[in-house]
């Protein structure tokens, strides 16, 4: 969907369909496309571009609403934003059908599909047109609603979406070997857990935090601050506290990056999309 002001109002193309040759005439006369959250749009467009032939769209001619709706301490979100502005809101309905329509689905005797089409549930899809068209009606009023980015704001949004879309280079080798690592070091801290417990794993929170009351160290809590406090306590008998430091080092946070990491990272090496346009208040 996507509507060119030009008084026709919304548009709609398929996969299949001849190209949209006003958005490309659009295009051509150097004119601007907009989105909120443009970088999802931009990337929609460059899969076009290789699976259909459409053409180049140049970086200059992009403009995003949830920038510049973020630069002028308004929300990010297109429903936040839109009642903090107080203009159309978005259908509430939508992000339910969304998740429904683009998710694998699973397949039953009835309907052993694992995915819904416009074949099998035209009514559901024909919802999530009208939503899309809702969408287009709520991210131009509040676009007019927002003061566009001043010329250095809208440069500095421009280098912000080059280097999300190039993406960080990140040592994939070592990655994998520090996630041998920690794999090994996590069996044998669980391994130790499990010896001195008496068979709870470090994963059992509830059953660890109970063996801590029966150890003579009651514990209100089982996260990170808490067992921070305990280990610092001069209170905390040994065996309490040799457990509680083998359950920190296993459920450490830094070492998920790792994870998150190779769970991120693209064909190329790289990992995109990682900042956020005055995802800060301070810009």
């Amino acid at each position: 969907k996507y509507d060119l002001n030009d008084g026709i109002g919304p548009r709609t193309w398929r996969p299949g369909e001849p190209n949209p040759q006003p958005l490309f005439d659009h295009i051509a006369r150097g004119l601007l496309l907009e989105a909120h959250n443009a970088g999802f749009e931009r990337r929609v467009w460059q899969a076009c571009q290789r699976l259909y032939g459409w053409p180049p769209m140049p970086m200059a001619q992009w403009r995003c609403s949830a920038a510049k709706s973020r630069a002028w301490g308004r929300p990010g979100g297109l429903d936040a934003a839109a009642a903090v502005a107080g203009t159309a809101r978005k259908d509430p309905a939508g992000e339910r059908l969304i998740r429904e329509l683009t998710m694998p689905r699973k397949p039953t005797k009835s309907d052993p599909s694992f995915r819904l089409t416009r074949q099998s549930a035209p009514e559901k899809f024909a919802a999530l047109d009208a939503y899309c068209e809702q969408d287009i009606v709520a991210e131009a009023e509040l676009s007019m609603a927002t003061p566009d980015l001043p010329p250095q704001e809208l440069e500095y949004w421009q280098i912000d979406q080059a280097i999300n879309e190039r993406g960080v280079a990140v040592d994939v080798p070592l990655i994998e070997a520090g996630i041998k690592i920690v794999n090994a070091a996590q069996a044998k801290y669980g391994d130790e857990v499990k010896r001195l417990t008496g068979g709870i794993a470090a994963s059992e929170v509830s059953q660890l935090s109970g063996w801590c009351a029966g150890a003579g160290y009651p514990m209100a809590a089982m996260d990170e601050d808490a067992i921070t406090a305990a280990l610092k306590d001069p209170t905390c008998p040994p065996l309490v506290r040799q457990v509680l430091d083998l359950r920190s080092k296993i459920a450490s946070a830094s070492v998920k990056k790792l994870f998150a990491m190779r769970n991120t990272v693209s064909s190329s090496g790289r990992i995109h999309d990682l900042f956020i346009f005055h995802g800060a208040r301070t810009g």
